[in-house]
C-alpha cells in the first residue's frame, strides 16, 4: 500500500515538473526532502499515538506472565496445568463457565453438545484414558494432558509445545493412535461423545489421524480474547485471563519478557523528529508479527 503511495507521488511530481527543472541540480535534493517529509509526516500521523499508547501502558506496568518470567512457560506439564486451572468453572479464577465456552463452544456445537454443556462438566489434567495393550502383552498407560468430562461427552486434549506426535517404537503405534484405540475400548467412554483435540502452538498437522481436531495456541488466545469485553466477570478475573493470554503468547514460543521490552522500545523510537525510517519499519514488524500480544497489553487501556 505505501509503495503504491510512493509511486503516485513520483508520477505526480514528474507531471508537474518541467524539463528545465529536471536539469536543475537543486530538483531531486528538493524533490527528494520533499517526498522524504511527506513521508514521515504521514508516518507520524498513522503511528505515533499507537506507539504512543503502547510506551505508556508498558511504562505503567502489564499484568505478569507467571510461566514467561519463571522460565516455566516451555515446559509441557506445567503450561498444561496452568491452561486447565482457568479451564475448570470450579477454580477461584473468577471466570466461571466463561472462558471454557468461549474456547470449545465451536467444537462443542459442531458436535451436537447441548447449549448447556459447560453447566456440568469436570476439568481433569492427566485425564486416564486406559491401557493399551501391544502384541506382546505389554501395559502402557495412556493420559491425554487435559481432560473436559460430562455426562455424554468427552473433550480429550493432547498438547505438544516443543515434541512432536511420532511413532512409538515399543508399542508399533503413534501416540493418538493407541489414544484412540483405548479410547474405543474403555467403557467410561461407551456412549460419550468424543472430541479429540490435538493442541500445538502453530496448529501443526497430526499425521494421518482424521479424528484429532488440530488447533492453535493462537487459536485459542483469539477465542478467550473474547471474554475480555464481558461485563459479567469482574475486573480480578479480567486481569487474571489477561495474565493468561500473555503467557499463552509468549510461553509457547520460548519468548521471553525481552520481547515486550523490545516492542515497547521500537513505540519509543519512533517518537522522535525527526522519524528515523528504520526504526519506523522495526515497530511496524515487531507490531504485526505480534499483534495478539499487543492487543492483549492495550486492552483496557
Amino acid at each position: 500500500m505505501d509503495l503504491n503511495r510512493l509511486e503516485s507521488v513520483i508520477r505526480k511530481v514528474r507531471t508537474v515538473s518541467t524539463n528545465e527543472e529536471i536539469k536543475s541540480p537543486l530538483f531531486f535534493s528538493e524533490k527528494i526532502s520533499s517526498i522524504r517529509k511527506a513521508f514521515q509526516d504521514y508516518w507520524r500521523a498513522e503511528h505515533l499515538p499507537l506507539a504512543a499508547k503502547i510506551a505508556a501502558v508498558i511504562d505503567k506496568g502489564i499484568p505478569t506472565p507467571v510461566l514467561t518470567v519463571c522460565g516455566r512457560g516451555t515446559q509441557e506439564i506445567r503450561f498444561t496445568r496452568y491452561l486447565a486451572y482457568f479451564l475448570d468453572p470450579q477454580k477461584n479464577h473468577g471466570l466461571g463457565t466463561s472462558l471454557l465456552r468461549c474456547v470449545l463452544d465451536q467444537e462443542a456445537r459442531s458436535f451436537g453438545l447441548q447449549e448447556n454443556w459447560v453447566d456440568d462438566c469436570s476439568v481433569i489434567p492427566e485425564l486416564w484414558l486406559g491401557n493399551y495393550i501391544d502384541k506382546n502383552g505389554r501395559k502402557t498407560g495412556c493420559f491425554s494432558d487435559v481432560g473436559i468430562v460430562g455426562s455424554d461427552f468427552a473433550f480429550v486434549i493432547e498438547q505438544k509445545i516443543s515434541s512432536g506426535e511420532g511413532p512409538a517404537s515399543e508399542t508399533g503405534l503413534s501416540q493418538l493412535r493407541r489414544y484412540s484405540k483405548v479410547l474405543e475400548e474403555n467403557p467410561a467412554f461407551a456412549g460419550k461423545k468424543v472430541i479429540k483435540i490435538y493442541l500445538t502452538p502453530s496448529g501443526r498437522e497430526k499425521g494421518d489421524i482424521d479424528d484429532w481436531l488440530a488447533i492453535s495456541h493462537l487459536k485459542i488466545i483469539e477465542r478467550a480474547r473474547q471474554c475480555l469485553p464481558d461485563t459479567g466477570i469482574s475486573s480480578v478475573a479480567r486481569e487474571n485471563l489477561r495474565r493468561l493470554l500473555i503467557d499463552l503468547s509468549l510461553g509457547p514460543y520460548d519468548e521471553t519478557e525481552e520481547l515486550i521490552s523490545e516492542i515497547e522500545g521500537a513505540a519509543v523510537g519512533i517518537t522522535g523528529d525527526p522519524v528515523n525510517l528504520q526504526e519506523v519499519v522495526k515497530f511496524r514488524r515487531l507490531v504485526e508479527n505480534n499483534h495478539l500480544l499487543v492487543n492483549l497489553l492495550l486492552e483496557g487501556s
